[in-house]
């Protein structure tokens, strides 16, 4: 399910693009720093898409930060992210796949 629906907002993201494929080395595509967090936006024509270990992923498309699933304080068991809930600046919508501990533990918090 949560890989449908990560998916299919990808897709529509992509089919509604206007622009052509830009060069994929600007700031926000080479940067560490995802956007969530006050990292570098792409461009109006391009989306980003960053993995973050687990079931984590950022969306980040025309002047919008999309998180799916979240979660972020992964405790002594998992290996960090590289940031933590509290430093999450920007989510203009928070998609969960389904309610599984791994995949909503920090929506309340954000």
């Amino acid at each position: 399910m949560n890989t449908l629906l990560t998916g299919l907002v990808v897709w529509s993201l992509l089919a509604h693009a206007e622009a052509p494929m830009i060069d994929s080395k600007g700031p926000a595509c080479t940067s560490i720093i995802p956007a969530a967090v006050g990292g570098p936006m792409p461009p109006d024509s391009v989306a980003t898409v960053r993995w973050f270990g687990t079931t984590n992923f950022e969306l980040a498309y025309r002047d919008q930060v999309i998180p799916l699933d979240t979660c972020y304080d992964r405790g002594p068991r998992f290996r960090p992210i590289g940031f933590t809930v509290d430093q999450v600046k920007r989510a203009d919508a928070i998609l969960i796949g389904h309610g599984h501990w791994d995949h909503m533990s920090d929506v309340a918090r954000e």
